[in-house]
């Protein structure tokens, strides 16, 4: 079934209201689960001129980027990948340094892909945007975590997560200072 795509991201994404950037942010949730020649067909028809996937062991990212912006896009669960379907399975909470608790399975598929995605993200000087549906809301509210308290030199920008499941507790969650906008559908877990 194509997608059907409503935004068109022509400057930068600051600019745009509330509501057009969290549609963008479904959109390219959205867009990550197809796969790479779709997923950059369907980036360059909203604005981006590229969408390169990120995967390692089975975890994946796309990166869509503009001469404005660089939205990192994590993609969710696929009930036919084994380590999708292990990841949301292993609900163990691991302590992360000092910062609090997080789920293991999830923050185990940042770390397969954080190494990739760290070395992408010293080479850009734009603003940097994360988000992501279900496992991939909770990768990207990690990566989001990471990037923040890393010597990366871009913060964040926002964070824009749909359907995500419980990622870490509250002292996880409160450490890293994220604009981050949590939307939650029906009976979701908040």
């Amino acid at each position: 079934v194509p997608l059907v795509l409503y935004s068109d991201v022509r400057a930068p994404i600051a600019t745009l209201s509330f509501l057009r950037r969290a549609l963008l942010f479904a959109e390219l949730a959205t867009i990550a689960y197809n796969d790479e020649a779709e997923a950059h067909r369907a980036a360059q028809a909203i604005g981006f001129a590229e969408a390169k996937l990120f995967d390692q062991d089975g975890s994946q990212a796309y990166r869509s980027r503009n001469e404005h912006d660089v939205v990192l896009a994590c993609r969710g669960t696929e009930i036919t990948e084994w380590n999708d379907i292990r990841a949301d399975a292993n609900a163990v909470m691991s302590v992360v340094g000092t910062i609090g608790n997080v789920h293991s399975g999830f923050n185990r598929e940042v770390d397969d892909l954080w190494p990739l995605l760290e070395d992408m993200l010293r080479e850009i000087d734009l603003p940097v945007w994360f988000c992501g549906h279900s496992l991939g809301a909770a990768m990207a509210t990690i990566c989001a975590y990471r990037c923040k308290n890393s010597s990366l030199t871009r913060d964040p920008h926002e964070l824009h997560t749909f359907g995500s499941p419980r990622v870490g507790c509250r002292r996880y969650i409160h450490h890293a200072q994220i604009t981050h906008y949590r939307w939650v559908h029906n009976n979701d877990i908040v």
